[in-house]
């Protein structure tokens, strides 16, 4: 394994989240114990002071810009925890320096957002926000345990998906309905995703897609007929903890039918 995919995989657990889609590890008590936490920080630091892709090595006694407080960071990791964004330091990173990824988001109206656009590059800067990490490790702990917390619904009790798997959809009727997903297209480019979000769209060309009203509606009268997770990703092309978050919201809103078959 590359160093680089080393610190990307070791940055997300950190932060409480999957390497691979972004999506908080729901059931996993363990990434937010403190000690754990501090722990694949004092890795993901160890990893990212050696030469390697991110181009950067951190000094042991450079100055930070007098604007890159803990403070400001702490803003801003609250700020994006708020709006639903990891805080990985490569997002803040982006965050700081404008990032197209957050246009159209609130985040994007904060005075922060890109306070540090034309002074620094990517590469240049990314070392300077892991250092601010580095030496106030309860940021980082804040992060995890308050992102956690943010993804706990109401929905989450809603056990549809548990029961013992059927599908009544034909072979035609899945057809239609892949069909009909394709139909939709994509609103939200692969380029203006971070580089994990990228990664999930290799296997799910629809991840981090935001839903819409019509395909809200596709899954909810698919969900009479079905209960299978994987049968709905390779229909909806979405990852199965995606369909099965919004599969339970669909049922607890009662906009979704449930089969008994489910039960059964």
């Amino acid at each position: 394994m590359k160093r680089e995919e080393a610190i990307a995989i070791i940055d997300a657990l950190a932060a409480g989240c999957s390497p691979f889609t972004g999506e908080v590890l729901e059931g996993h008590p363990i990434l937010n114990d403190r000690n754990v936490i501090r722990a694949l920080q004092t890795a993901l630091v160890s990893l990212s002071a050696q030469p390697s892709a991110i181009g950067n090595t951190i000094p042991p006694a450079v100055k930070l810009p007098h604007e890159l407080s803990k403070e400001t960071v702490r803003t801003a990791i609250e700020l994006l925890q708020e709006n639903g964004f990891n805080t990985t330091f490569g997002r803040l990173t982006k965050f700081f320096l404008g990032s197209r990824h957050f246009e159209g988001s609130p985040v994007a109206q904060s005075p922060l957002f890109g306070s540090f656009k034309g002074r620094y590059r990517y590469n240049s800067f990314k070392p300077l926000v892991l250092q601010v990490l580095q030496e106030n490790p309860d940021l980082r702990t804040t992060a995890a345990i308050r992102k956690q917390a943010a993804q706990e619904k109401p929905w989450d009790s809603v056990v549809y998906f548990t029961g013992q798997r059927f599908c009544k959809l034909s072979a035609k009727a899945l057809d239609q309905l892949k069909s009909r997903i394709e139909a939709l297209g994509i609103q939200k480019p692969t380029a203006t995703l971070a580089d994990n979000q990228v990664q999930a769209r290799l296997s799910h060309p629809r991840a981090y897609e935001p839903w819409s009203e019509q395909e809200s509606e596709f899954l909810a009268k698919a969900l009479f007929y079905t209960n299978d997770l994987q049968v709905l990703s390779s229909c909806f092309q979405r990852t199965e903890s995606s369909l099965s978050a919004m599969g339970k919201k669909l049922i607890y809103e009662g906009k979704a039918a449930t089969n008994p078959d489910a039960q059964a």
